[in-house]
């Protein structure tokens, strides 16, 4: 069985942190995208107390690399949201 994973862009604070605990609090596997890696820690420390699983990944939604590269670099299964 495999776990549901979302991958939540701005996950650094503001809706996107919230988004992410969310998830976390049904168990989810939480890729956690953003500018600043800083920020992202915040979040993902939230996301595990929380009791969701997070994957931290620096990202900049305008290029078009780091995007594939974030996909396939932490989509290890299925993305079941975006």
């Amino acid at each position: 069985m495999s776990t549901d994973t979302v991958l939540i862009t701005g996950a650094g604070g503001g809706s996107g942190a919230a988004v992410a605990e969310v998830f976390a609090g049904e168990g989810w596997r939480t890729v956690l995208c953003g500018r600043s890696e800083k920020s992202l820690e915040s979040t993902a420390d939230a996301v595990s107390a929380a009791g969701g699983t997070p994957v931290v990944r620096s990202l900049d939604v305008r290029d078009e690399d780091e995007v594939f590269d974030t996909l396939t670099a932490t989509i290890t299964d299925t993305l079941d949201v975006l």
